[in-house]
């Protein structure tokens, strides 16, 4: 047998063993497998037991706070609302108990809300993934320190990307001054510029300046367009005073010699729309000689113009008295006229009332006669009984006494009946005795009739009694 017969029997023999432990083995190999799958599913089943952690994301932007994120209770969430003591916060958290508390990181983040609310510009606190993180900007490396101390006494993972930058707070300030014909300016610019500015529209040739600039104050664009009309004005108005910028406020004080010059600065500062203060008082300048001597003569002058006009006014009333003589005379001629025309129409009145009393008697003792003897009709007709032909002749007489009043014959019926027919009715039986009175000899001049219907009831029509008053016919002496 040659060598790599050898070598080829060797090799089948080598892999029938392998083969043989194999297939001795597989029980073992597959216990081994379960008992890993095993592992692996109980595994699987703690970690879906644990809770997941809690987070949270409070947000800071100027003065305004949002927070958001998952609670495992509402005392946690009122503990951030307490620490941060304000009434602008955006709340949109969500509470679930299943959730996995942090004592610690809940009480790291109330440690460091008062240091958000106070040195950070903008900012935020998150918790998440067991991770406290701070992000932000402040404005000096000892803001950011004392946030790197209170994480570095916890336990809690935690990274601080905090940024350092300088954001200006102080405003400029300056004061302009007028005395004596000279400018004086001093104060704290942001650059060089706004000092030119502020004084672009006024008289450099006696302007002192005590002034610096400093770049790190708040820009004051604004207020130097503002001021550069009223450092104007200061120069132009005023005979002395000051235009200053201080603590946010606009100053004005001095002394101008019109009330049009308080006026117009007074406009100026109110179209600036900063707060402002304005104590500017108005002096009247001294005058000279010349204009004592002009005013002396002036006065000389009111003096003699007087007595010209007292020598007129005296004049005038010497006048007048005579023209008031005049006056008076016709007035008394006039009164008695008036008089005499007042005792006419007095008389007139006296004639008026007699009639009129006439008139109110002649009613009256009509009245009287119908209320004795009455003015019936024959039932639902116009015609009338023989009793109210006697009353009614006793009515002419009364009249044809008397020419010269005219009556209204007035019938009014009860409420039986359709309402049209009443008032039918009640017309034919007036019109009735007015025609009984014309054939009496009435002129008809004199005589109006009216029938009223039901429409003006003496009583309620609930009883016969009633209803029988309420069928009636009225005169009304109408007078001439």
């Amino acid at each position: 047998m040659n060598k790599s017969k050898l070598i080829a029997i060797l090799l089948f023999l080598l892999l029938l063993l392998i083969i043989l432990c194999t297939w001795n083995h597989s029980d073992d190999i597959a216990k081994q497998r379960n008992s890993r799958l095993k592992s692996n599913n109980l595994s699987t089943t703690i970690n879906e037991v644990q809770k997941t952690s809690i987070d949270y994301y409070l947000k800071k932007n100027k003065d305004n706070y949002e927070l958001t994120g998952n609670f495992s209770n509402k005392a946690n969430i009122e503990k951030i609302h307490l620490a941060l003591n304000t009434n602008t916060l955006t709340d949109t958290t969500n509470l679930n108990k299943t959730l996995e508390g942090n004592p610690e990181a809940i009480a790291l983040t109330e440690k460091i809300i008062p240091l958000l609310t106070s040195h950070y510009v903008e900012g935020s606190i998150q918790y998440r993934n067991n991770k406290l993180t701070i992000n932000g900007i402040v404005n000096s490396d000892k803001d950011r320190d004392d946030v790197n101390t209170l994480l570095a006494n916890t336990t809690i993972a935690n990274e601080n990307n905090t940024k350092v930058i300088f954001i200006p707070t102080e405003p400029i300030h300056f004061k302009m001054t007028k005395e004596n014909n000279s400018l004086s300016l001093e104060g704290l610019f942001q650059a060089q510029t706004e000092i030119e500015s502020l004084t672009s529209r006024i008289n450099r040739d006696n302007l002192q300046s005590k002034v610096h600039t400093d770049e790190k104050l708040i820009s004051g664009k604004n207020i130097i367009h503002v001021s550069k009309t009223l450092v104007e004005t200061l120069q132009e108005d005023y005979s002395s005073g000051f235009v200053a910028y201080t603590e946010n406020r606009l100053r004005v004080e001095g002394t101008v010699e019109s009330e049009e010059a308080k006026a117009k600065m007074e406009k100026l500062l109110q179209a600036s729309g900063f707060t402002y203060t304005n104590n500017t008082n108005i002096t009247l300048p001294q005058p000279s000689e010349e204009e004592l001597a002009k005013a002396q003569l002036l006065k000389e002058q009111e003096a003699q113009a007087l007595k010209l006009e007292e020598e007129r006014v005296a004049a005038e009333k010497l006048a007048q008295a005579q023209e008031e003589a005049n006056a008076l005379k016709l007035a008394q001629e006039k009164a008695t006229a008036e008089k005499l025309a007042q005792e006419q129409a007095a008389a007139k009145k006296i004639e008026e009332a007699n009639a009129a009393k006439e008139a109110l008697d002649i009613e009256a003792q009509i009245k009287h006669l119908i209320d004795l003897e009455n003015i019936n009709f024959a039932v639902n007709k116009a015609q009338l009984t023989e009793k109210s032909l006697t009353t009614i002749g006793h009515i002419a007489n009364i009249l044809q006494d008397h020419t010269s009043i005219s009556v209204e014959i007035g019938g009014h019926t009860d409420s039986d009946g359709d309402a049209n027919y009443n008032q039918t009715l009640s017309q034919k039986r007036v019109d009735t005795v007015k025609q009984k009175l014309i054939d009496l000899g009435i002129n008809a001049n004199r005589l109006m009739a009216v029938g009223y219907g039901e429409s003006n009831p003496l009583v309620s029509n609930d009883t016969k009694e009633n209803k029988r008053l309420n069928r009636r016919v009225e005169f009304k002496v109408k007078g001439e």
